[in-house]
């Protein structure tokens, strides 16, 4: 059996306290750690200026430039940053923050909910209907046949 809940939330998003305050409720009654995992998917940064200064979400027209290690670390403290003001905002406390980048949204919630052993992961679903899922994806979806635990999918919205 798995030791933390993991959920996840997308910091820039408002439809993730839906699942946030489901995954922290069942963190609370199992007993077990939160931990609140956030992925930047690949292709998520540019290089902008002369400055070399990353943007997320890339705009347009700006080409996808993979950045350095630096430039990761500084990303990466950056997300954890904006996560932990959304839980400070959302009311969650205790909650231990992971960040993946530069990686696909389900693979890197997926290696983080293996890299805590997981008992749950939470997601939120944007209830995109089944024809938009089929078209553009559904993280929710990938992760509920292959992830490496239960995958509790919270709608987001009524």
């Amino acid at each position: 059996m798995g030791s933390t809940i993991v959920c996840a939330v997308d910091s820039d998003d408002d439809g993730s306290r839906r699942p946030l305050s489901v995954g922290a409720d069942l963190a609370e009654r199992l007993g077990r750690p939160l931990v609140v995992a956030y992925v930047a998917p690949a292709g998520a940064f540019s290089a902008a200026g002369s400055g070399g200064a990353l943007i997320a979400p890339a705009p347009a027209p700006y080409p996808y430039l993979p950045p350095e290690p630096a430039e990761l670390d500084e990303l990466r403290d950056e997300s954890r940053r904006r996560v932990e003001q959304l839980l400070a905002q959302w009311g969650v406390d205790d909650a231990q923050v992971e960040v993946v980048l530069d990686a696909s949204v389900a693979d890197g919630l997926r290696r983080i909910a293996a890299d805590r052993d997981a008992e749950l992961l939470v997601v939120g679903s944007r209830g995109r209907g089944t024809i938009r899922a089929a078209l553009l994806g559904s993280t929710s979806h990938a992760l509920a046949g292959e992830a490496p635990c239960p995958v509790v999918v919270v709608p987001t919205s009524d």
